[in-house]
């Protein structure tokens, strides 16, 4: 949720008390908005838009429109409020959360629109400032980007986290069967992946974590400890927008992982709690910061990046959170830091410009202070969900990603990038590993079904899922 969430959801719903003609008045919204929370406004909507069916109105209207926005459902959010806009103009709060609507849909010219009228009738300039913004990150440097599509399928895949040799974890929701071939999966579940290759043919899957009860998934490979470090979550699915803001709950784990992707008994993470969620944790190169995210009481609103540093016996110090720089009040996800361990690099939806999850960098000032979040821009960022960046080399020039973008195999699929070629990767190639590689500067979408329009892309991907071996 971007920080323009915080200040446009000052009434997000009406809430039927008396009867379903009565209505409330609107509810003042909190950061950080909790599953209970949720379920009341899917409750409300279910139980208001049948009112609006028999006699709309524009208080309905803008109530409606408020609490899609709020659940993240913004097409429809834009549907109502510009029914509002047909009977009377919008007030300044409510033209900023169409403003935000139309922003996260995609629909980026009419916000540039919108944004010029809210600064012409309301001299205020936030809204013009953010489309400034999205427009200069749009121009930066044009990075080399490529669908890792050895490594993806039509279900998800997320994560390509650097091991041991030629290996790599890999997240994904399919399974290697018995006949060698990957079936769909209801869970999510950890590999290691061989990347050393002649083609997709001979990629072997390792299965690390073979379960029926959880999502389990890695987010870092500890090479001073030789360990995992295990999120695990109460949810049966793989669905970003309700990773944390939902009826599951995460937890950490670390287990020892040898040569032969063989994993000894999972250890929990001492500050797990029953009543939040921790996970997605990562190291620093010499062991001695652990990063991860917590929606744990005392932050700043849904989940943030917390660190404890290694004490004398092993063991992990207190949570200690990284502060308003880094942290917003919407979710922050996904922390990495570089080899150099002078960048941070993390996936927010409180410093979004593009849309849903954007990667964003925070170059560390001294110590283990990090600096103001930047957003990495385009290619990176898309108004989709952008997060899992990771570096394979040590001078941060090239390494993968992960994403939720229209024009990939699956629901989520890895991305390779590379800050240094000296020419672009051709269109209509393939690598070793039969990746089909693609020249990308991909631009912010219009809309939604305009994703295709706006990205310059020469070949279609091809599905290589079918021939992994185990």
């Amino acid at each position: 949720m971007t920080n323009t969430h915080l200040k446009i959801f000052a009434c997000i719903i009406a809430f039927i008390i008396i009867n379903e003609d009565v209505l409330s008045q609107p509810q003042i919204y909190q950061a950080g908005f909790s599953n209970d929370e949720r379920q009341d406004v899917i409750q409300t909507i279910s139980k208001l838009e049948p009112l609006f069916q028999r006699d709309p109105t524009k208080e309905m209207a803008i109530q409606l429109a408020d609490a899609f926005l709020y659940i993240k459902s913004y097409k429809k959010a834009i549907s109502y409020y510009e029914y509002a806009l047909e009977i009377d103009p919008l007030n300044e709060r409510e033209t900023e959360n169409y403003f935000s609507a139309l922003f996260e849909y995609g629909d980026l010219v009419l916000a540039s629109t919108v944004s010029k009228e809210f600064y012409i009738k309301f001299k205020k300039i936030h809204l013009k400032s953010k489309m400034d913004s999205l427009e200069n990150l749009s121009k930066s440097k044009p990075i080399v980007v490529e669908n890792y599509t050895s490594m993806n399928s039509k279900h998800n895949e997320y994560g390509l986290y650097s091991i041991f040799a030629d290996y790599r974890l890999l997240n994904s929701d399919y399974s290697p069967d018995k006949k060698n071939t990957v079936t769909a999966s209801k869970y999510m579940n950890p590999y290691a992946v061989s990347l050393k290759s002649e083609d997709a043919d001979t990629t072997k899957f390792y299965t690390l974590l073979d379960n029926e009860k959880y999502l389990y998934t890695i987010t870092h490979y500890d090479p001073v400890e030789r360990k995992v470090y295990i999120t695990q979550n109460t949810s049966i699915r793989f669905n970003l927008n309700n990773i944390l803001n939902s009826t599951s709950t995460m937890k950490l784990f670390t287990a020892k992982i040898n040569s032969f992707f063989q994993l000894d008994a999972l250890v929990e993470f001492k500050y797990n709690s029953p009543n939040y969620s921790v996970g997605h944790a990562c190291v620093s190169k010499d062991g001695q910061v652990l990063f991860f995210v917590s929606d744990m009481p005392g932050g700043f609103g849904g989940s943030d990046i917390y660190r404890c540093m290694k004490m004398e016996d092993g063991s992990w110090g207190a949570p200690i959170n990284l502060g308003k720089d880094v942290n917003s009040s919407g979710d922050e996800m996904f922390p990495y830091l570089n080899p150099k361990g002078n960048m941070l690099y993390f996936s927010s939806t409180g410093n979004s410009i593009f849309g849903g999850l954007d990667l964003n960098k925070s170059t560390r000032s001294r110590a283990n202070v990090f600096g103001k979040a930047t957003n990495l821009g385009v290619p990176f960022n898309s108004n989709k969900d952008d997060f899992a960046l990771i570096f394979t080399d040590e001078l941060g020039e090239e390494g993968f990603f992960s994403s939720s973008r229209t024009l990939g195999l699956g629901g989520v699929d890895i991305y390779r990038f590379s800050y240094e070629k000296k020419t672009p990767l051709a269109s209509k190639k393939t690598d070793a590993n039969n990746n089909v590689r693609i020249s990308t500067t991909i631009k912010a979408n219009n809309q939604e079904n305009n994703d295709q329009k706006n990205t310059d892309v020469e070949e279609d991907f091809v599905d290589f899922s079918d021939k992994r071996k185990k």
